[in-house]
């Protein structure tokens, strides 16, 4: 940045360092801060802030994310976490300014993964702020065919969820033969698609279907997708959330992680018949944003999407992962080419 000492660039810069009214903090031992459900950001200002080896400082509810920033140094020696503390905005936010005009976190993000009768499509992964798509799920491949449910996209509150694994199941020895779709994943952070079960509860008109396929929930949501049953297992709750840290020095070898949480697994149950159950779509990682004047620091950085469940035996195909988010850091020298808000 021609022209600029370091003193004049902390002067023109030191509005993202906050005043430091949370004071000197070290934090030795896993720490959530205070949060509302589905609220508010949390803001903190610390002066210094420092993190032991081995320690996570996060939030304790799903919210619309964690915004740091440290007038002194951050000394990064455990995590910063908001994985799988993405929350529900209903009708999805707006976009979130970081203190310039062309620096965000997208109302929009990355789209869900489709739900495929094989396996589940992948979340898109999040590009420059953006968060990553929820993964479709995983279907019922032996006839009748059917598809998982669809994971949705990424949004300013976090990572999209995990469609539902659909499930399919037969009558030995005739063609009495049955499927459901597995429920779509609802949008903006609400949860995963429910997972379905099909069996023998299920009159076909000609008799009753003797096998059962249960679909694994869609991750996700505060609560997340329910399972279909059985042996089949609900989606994992929450996704990938906002993480925003503002320092003017940073040191240490810690890391900043928002990463999804995995889709539920499909199950069967064999009677006389058989059937089988999709794995649900795994969340979508979240969005990191770092700021910093000078560092000393190597900040390993993941807002990875969680895995897709895995699916039964006879005819359950695998769920597909959430879509990575996004993760981009910023030098004085760097925003000096960006306009302030």
């Amino acid at each position: 940045m021609p022209g600029f000492t370091k003193s004049s660039m902390l002067g023109y810069y030191g509005f993202l360092f906050g005043n430091g009214a949370d004071g000197n903090v070290t934090i030795s031992s896993n720490t959530n801060l205070p949060s509302t459900t589905n609220g508010g950001i949390v803001y903190k200002n610390y002066m210094n802030l420092t993190i032991n080896s081995g320690c996570t400082l996060s939030v304790s509810n799903m919210c619309q994310g964690l915004w740091i920033r440290v007038r002194g140094t951050l000394v990064l020696n455990g995590t910063i976490s908001m994985s799988n503390k993405g929350c529900y905005i209903a009708g999805g936010g707006s976009n979130l300014y970081l203190g310039y005009s062309d620096i965000l976190v997208p109302a929009v993000g990355a789209a869900g993964g489709t739900g495929n009768v094989g396996t589940g499509g992948a979340g898109g992964n999040g590009v420059d702020g953006q968060c990553g798509g929820g993964g479709g799920a995983g279907g019922y491949i032996s006839y009748p065919n059917i598809r998982g449910g669809h994971g949705s996209a990424g949004f300013t509150g976090g990572g999209g969820c995990g469609g539902g694994g659909g499930a399919g199941a037969y009558s030995s020895g005739d063609s009495r033969r049955y499927s459901i779709q597995g429920e779509d994943a609802r949008p903006y952070g609400e949860r995963g698609g429910n997972g379905v079960h099909c069996g023998s509860s299920f009159d076909t008109g000609e008799g009753w279907i003797t096998g059962d396929g249960y679909g694994g929930g869609g991750a996700g949501g505060v609560t997340a997708g329910a399972s279909g049953g059985f042996q089949a297992t609900p989606g994992g709750v929450g996704a990938g959330g906002i993480l925003i840290i503002m320092a003017n020095r940073i040191e240490g070898n810690g890391s900043l992680l928002s990463k999804g949480a995995n889709g539920g697994n499909g199950s069967s149950y064999a009677k006389s018949g058989g059937g089988g159950g999709g794995g649900g779509g795994g969340s979508g990682g979240g969005s990191i944003t770092l700021y910093y004047a000078t560092t000393s620091a190597d900040w390993p950085m993941n807002a990875a999407g969680g895995s897709g469940g895995t699916p039964s035996a006879w005819g359950g195909a695998s769920g597909g992962a959430g879509g990575a988010g996004s993760y981009r850091y910023y030098s004085m020298q760097q925003l000096a080419s960006h306009t302030r808000i």
